[in-house]
């Protein structure tokens, strides 16, 4: 199910950067980009979540 990026994916975001990407970007920095992005209508930030978790 797709959903709204929120907090609690800062994490999973973080790993993603680094694993997938190959950059490390902070927690702190990533839920300051999260926040501000998620106030900006031009951004729509969604997450997959499957019924496992």
């Amino acid at each position: 199910m797709l959903r709204d990026l929120q907090e609690t994916d800062v994490k999973a975001i973080c790993d993603i950067n680094q694993e997938a990407l190959g950059y490390t970007f902070s927690p702190e920095e990533t839920a300051s980009q999260l926040a501000r992005l998620s106030q900006d209508s031009h951004h729509f930030l969604l997450g997959y979540e499957d019924a496992a978790n």
